[in-house]
């Protein structure tokens, strides 16, 4: 509404307001010039004999300057003198006026009972009432003067009240108004500072979660990784992480930071780079962890706190370390398609409480296995009707999906968006999976070396074949590369890899050995290489980043 119809609606309505007072200050004194000439109706009435009531009544006042007229019925002369207006004296019944209509004995008496409304006595208008008695008819008379003043004061006044009334109130509605858009226009600015300050944090948690997958691409035929991260709203608590921890290991960590919005956000990213810079230290993971919880409580005036699943893996087994700071219990989908869940007593989320010792505990992934991490926005989605998504959906939603460490993501998000329908999301939704599809190890050029590789591909039971396969080729690499190390990685489906950075040298280039012919006969070397090729499906060699990279699928 525009300040101009404020102001056109208000005049309206105070003249309204004055119309209702008039209407009701004349009603008023109407009504007490009634109460008059009804009391003096009744005084006649108590007196009762002609004389009586001329004696008594004749100089009476009826009210202040009302009287009563004694209209003699034979002559219709005025026959008493009434107190305080000698210019009615003698008058007749026919200087009274009822509505505009000169009066005589039979018209007065015609309107006896009534109470009369513009009766008009020698110029001057009054109220009144006609009382008969034996030999008069009696006028009493209140004039308008008498009440009118008192309504004319009183109708004046409430107006004054009135107007003063509706200025106060034009003046505190427009204040109003003026204050509400300066109000509106405060908060839309800090809206705007808000929504700049959200989008901010929001693009600095964005660049602080990796985004490339894969992310290793040196170590893609070993690991497979894929993580999202939806935010319920535009700054999200949840963070995860991965990285080479140094060696031979890899972590992987998940987090829910119980804080959402810019806090929250702060907070994981203190909780992010405390836990990553600790973590490439190398010490223990349980005493990384308890490290990690003493930073996280120092200034922690918020009372945030952050639940945590960290893991480090053993690429060379798959031997999984890890610490659960009150977070969900993450999943293992097998290679052949066995679900479990890692379930332990967990610890105190992380910065809950100083002062807390966190132990460590262990598994092991087997080739093919995919472990999945979660946070709880996945099994506590909501479909808006009071349900939740919970374990049972997420199990069948992880038993659902074969192949890489993305569909495992996008099938657990297709899941979660299935059941929640058109409900708003409450809660961030974070997955991380980590399909461990191969080992690999790094060993000494030396008989020792040789030893233990063969152990290393033993540990994983693909059989006579592949013992047979590493020995010749090991001890090639060992004798004649010149190298002082090599590595050997068992991937799933049976392929080993086998490098070193030794001189160039392609052994499948070698003429294959006449096996036929006598010892004596068959000229030395080459012999390892055709068993190979006969007890593998495919062997392939390049070189690769200086070194000598020889692939055997069994």
């Amino acid at each position: 509404m525009t300040n101009r119809r404020i102001v056109v609606l208000t005049v309206a309505g105070y003249l309204l307001a004055s119309v209702a007072l008039w209407l009701y200050s004349t009603g008023r004194v109407n009504e007490m010039s009634k109460v008059l000439l009804d009391y003096a109706a009744k005084d006649i009435a108590k007196f009762g004999a002609e004389e009586s009531c001329l004696r008594l009544l004749g100089d009476w006042h009826v009210g202040e300057t009302g009287c009563y007229l004694f209209f003699d019925r034979r002559t219709g002369l005025l026959a008493n003198e009434p107190p305080g207006h000698p210019e009615l004296k003698g008058m007749a019944v026919s200087d009274v006026q009822v509505s505009g209509e000169p009066m005589d004995m039979e018209k007065l008496l015609a309107l006896r009972g009534r109470h009369l409304s513009f009766v008009r006595v020698r110029g001057e208008w009054c109220d009144g009432r006609v009382i008969a008695l034996r030999d008069s008819v009696v006028l009493a008379v209140t004039p308008w003067n008498e009440y009118y003043d008192s309504a004319y004061d009183t109708f004046f006044l409430g107006s004054f009240l009135l107007l003063v009334l509706a200025a106060v109130f034009l003046w505190v509605v427009l204040k109003m108004r003026r204050d509400a858009a300066t109000l509106a226009r405060l908060r839309r600015e800090e809206d705007a500072q808000r929504e700049k300050d959200m989008a901010m944090a929001k693009s600095i948690q964005r660049h602080a979660l990796p985004s490339e997958f894969p992310p290793y691409p040196e170590l893609a035929p070993i690991i497979d990784l894929y993580a999202i991260m939806r935010a319920a709203k535009e700054v999200g608590g949840d963070f995860y992480d991965f990285g080479s921890v140094g060696g031979n290991r890899f972590s992987v960590l998940i987090a829910d930071v119980s804080g959402k919005g810019i806090p929250g956000a702060m907070f994981m990213m203190r909780a992010k780079s405390t836990l990553k810079s600790l973590i490439a230290a190398g010490r223990p993971l349980a005493e990384t962890v308890t490290e990690v919880n003493a930073r996280l409580c120092e200034g922690n005036s918020d009372g945030l706190f952050v639940t945590a699943w960290i893991g480090i893996v053993d690429l060379g087994d798959g031997t999984v370390e890890y610490v659960n700071a009150g977070h969900n219990p993450p999943l293992v989908k097998a290679a052949g398609g066995t679900i479990r869940w890692v379930e332990n007593e967990p610890d105190l989320p992380l910065a809950a409480m100083p002062g807390i010792a966190y132990e460590s505990h262990r598994m092991r992934l087997g080739l093919g296995d995919m472990l999945v991490l979660y946070t709880d926005g996945v099994t506590e989605a909501s479909d808006g009707h009071g349900g939740f998504s919970g374990e049972g959906r997420l199990e069948a939603a992880v038993r659902a999906v074969s192949g890489s460490a993305r569909s495992m993501c996008d099938g657990i998000r297709v899941s979660v968006d299935m059941f929640a329908g058109t409900a708003p999301q409450t809660d961030d939704i974070t997955v991380l999976s980590f399909g461990f599809n191969g080992a690999r190890r790094v060993f000494p050029a030396s008989d020792e070396g040789i030893r233990r590789s063969a152990a290393f591909v033993d540990g994983f039971g693909l059989g006579p074949d592949a013992a047979v396969v590493v020995d010749e080729i090991v001890s090639n690499i060992v004798r004649c590369s010149g190298t002082s190390e090599f590595s050997v990685e068992v991937r799933r489906g049976g392929t080993l890899v086998f490098a070193d950075d030794g001189v160039a040298f392609d052994p499948l280039q070698r003429d294959a050995p006449d096996v036929e012919a006598g010892a004596e006969e068959r000229k030395a070397g080459g012999l390892g290489i055709f068993l190979v090729r006969q007890l593998a499906r495919e062997v392939k060699y390049e070189r690769r980043n200086g070194k000598n990279v020889l692939t055997v699928t069994l």
